[in-house]
């Protein structure tokens, strides 16, 4: 399985290799590629059985496996939501591959516990899961709560998101192994060990993930930088590309 790659700008400038979120496609990166595309070529990769990607495992492993075979020989990595966890992971994988993760709207672990209280209620997590045999629905409602916290044109930017980044041929498989694999994560014992630098740009108003994890994250990942997006809802990366851009340049260009 070969997935696929969108490509926005100059070959020749250096590559950022972006990974969207749940429900979504690579096309969620096209207002940051815009905003990027003079200083950077970003390389946006549809996730298996999204986008313009055919189904496949999300079995990590593999699917790590499959993102190395996607992502240009070395670059910086820039995952969204599920994609951030993913970049993560991808990091311990290739340490050599991979130049500096910007983790955006993303956490250590998705689904709070006793241990992670600051993470997606567990009541949440689970009607997602029990309601995801309805694809339509499922993709609208996750759309919907990607945009609760916005201050302005929340309804424009709820109709891009379903217009633009999500596909109604994605299945019912490929959207509960997504999901389950954003529960089982658990990154606590991995990104703090990360030798390359690392950025968690977390979302201000997110309704999805609580900013009260950056607390959390700053503590157990110490050396690693944690900013906050102000007046961005957690779909930020495409509502507020200027914002997220001005802080990955600046991260970028701190370690060139």
């Amino acid at each position: 399985m070969a997935l696929a790659v969108t490509t926005y700008g100059n070959p020749e400038l250096p590559p950022l290799f972006c990974i969207h979120g749940f429900a979504a496609s690579a096309r969620a990166w096209e207002p940051f590629a815009e905003t990027l595309k003079e200083h950077f070529c970003i390389y946006a990769v549809d996730l298996p059985g999204f986008g313009k990607s055919p189904a496949g495992s999300y079995e990590l492993d593999h699917l790590l496996n499959e993102l190395g075979r996607a992502a240009p020989e070395t670059a910086v990595w820039v995952g969204w939501s599920l994609g951030g966890m993913l970049a993560q992971a991808a990091a311990a994988r290739f340490p050599d591959r991979v130049l500096a993760v910007v983790s955006v709207a993303a956490s250590l672990k998705f689904v709070a516990d006793k241990s992670w209280p600051n993470g997606v209620p567990e009541p949440l997590y689970r009607g997602f899961m029990d309601a995801i045999g309805d694809v339509r629905v499922t993709q609208r409602r996750f759309a919907a709560l990607q945009v609760v916290g916005e201050t302005k044109d929340m309804l424009v930017h709820l109709k891009w998101l379903q217009q633009n980044t999500q596909n109604a041929n994605t299945s019912t498989e490929t959207l509960r192994a997504s999901l389950e694999l954003l529960g089982l994560l658990d990154l606590r014992k991995i990104t703090p060990l990360l030798s390359m630098p690392v950025m968690h740009l977390l979302s201000a108003n997110d309704a999805v993930l609580p900013k009260a994890c950056s607390g959390d994250i700053a503590k157990l990942c110490k050396g690693q930088t944690v900013n906050m997006v102000p007046d961005a809802a957690h779909a930020g990366v495409v509502f507020h590309p200027q914002k997220i851009a001005n802080a990955l340049m600046t991260f970028v260009l701190a370690y060139a």
